[in-house]
């Protein structure tokens, strides 16, 4: 898919390909000299980008460094980063023990969360220890099962409310009015999640502005879901209300008195 017009800029914004990724990990790994043996940057340069600073222990320049876990021996330290837009994503890692690195290339984006690319990537970096890698299974399809029976129910019970709303009416007709707005007040916040939805997730991303259509591309069966939910209950309260308004002017003149 093409990727959605947005801001970008910096390391958020480089299109590279699988060769010049590999390229940029033999220097990375290699001092600062490419494969051929030119010199592009200083061993101390490398270095210093590879150092986490002493106040975040982990994030150094464009890298993160990851220790070897202490119960497991055969993992080794990794110098690493990932990064993720709407519609592809990338994993790089070095192992400087070992002298190995790798770029994993995805042409899906934030709909993958990280768990799945680094299951991948760590698939490689078990092999380049000897290791067997470990079998992982994404848990996201079942994220999208239980939303998607969740918006068909939602839909359904979007009709049905909409189809019985005569009976509806015709129950409330003879009861207090206060207590219809408590009735239908629920059905207002489907819709009212759904309006401060963005500027909800602007605050949850640290100010990272994005559009619908970036927004659906990480969480498409969840905006489904909201976006169905929020038609269903203004379609229930609109029909309602109107034959309610309906109905009521109707029976009071039957029963031989005035409606205001």
């Amino acid at each position: 898919m093409p990727e959605p017009r947005h801001f970008s800029a910096g390391s958020g914004g480089i299109v590279s390909t699988a060769d010049d990724m590999a390229r940029w990990l033999v220097l990375q790994n290699n001092a600062g000299r490419t494969g051929d043996g030119e010199r592009v940057a200083s061993a101390d340069a490398v270095e210093a980008t590879h150092t986490p600073s002493a106040d975040d222990g982990s994030y150094a320049l464009g890298w993160m460094k990851r220790e070897s876990d202490p119960g497991d021996q055969a993992r080794s330290t990794q110098v690493w980063h990932g990064g993720a837009i709407s519609t592809y994503s990338s994993y790089q890692f070095l192992v400087p023990e070992t002298g190995y690195g790798a770029a994993v290339l995805f042409n899906s984006g934030i709909a993958l969360n990280e768990a799945d690319t680094w299951a991948l990537a760590d698939g490689l970096l078990a092999m380049t220890e000897g290791r067997e890698p470990e079998r992982h299974e994404s848990s996201l399809w079942k994220v999208d099962a239980v939303f998607g029976a969740l918006t068909v129910a939602t839909a359904a019970l979007g009709v049905w409310g909409v189809l019985r709303r005569r009976r509806w009416a015709a129950n409330r007709t003879c009861r207090p009015r206060w207590r219809i707005p408590l009735r239908l007040l629920p059905y207002l916040a489907p819709p009212a999640l759904l309006a401060v939805f963005q500027p909800a997730a602007d605050f949850l991303m640290g100010g990272r502005d994005a559009t619908w259509t970036q927004r659906f591309y990480a969480i498409p069966a969840e905006l489904t879901f909201l976006g169905v939910a929020a038609l269903a209950s203004l379609a229930v309260l609109t029909a309602r209300l109107t034959t309610l308004a309906r109905q009521r002017p109707a029976r009071g003149e039957r029963s031989g008195t005035s409606v205001e």
